[in-house]
């Protein structure tokens, strides 16, 4: 299991807008190297400048349950927090990814 947070990954509106058809350029890269190593790509979510992946070996796919995940944004400058939960093989398991300052 690799859980990923970025802040400060680019929040320009172009980048934004484009990333909604395909994923950025970071989320490419973990994708491409993680896959290779047999993980799958379980979440991914971005609010701005703030950046979350999830990756969870293939095996284990079947045992993941209840993922929800929220974001909170405080300001047009990237800054916010998101977060992802979810239980794999019985045990809850959260991440938060926060940039405040």
């Amino acid at each position: 299991l690799y859980a990923v947070g970025l802040q400060e990954a680019n929040a320009s509106p172009v980048a934004w807008t484009s990333e909604l058809v395909t994923f950025d350029p970071w989320t490419a890269v973990l994708s491409d190297v993680l896959c290779q190593r047999g993980l799958t790509r379980l979440f991914v979510r971005r609010v701005l400048g703030l950046l979350i992946c999830v990756f969870v070996r293939a095996d284990l796919l079947p045992w993941v349950e209840h993922l929800e995940f929220s974001n909170m944004r405080t300001s047009v400058t990237g800054k916010g927090a998101v977060a992802v939960r979810f239980r794999l093989l019985g045990c809850h398991v959260a991440f938060v990814n926060c940039h405040f300052c």
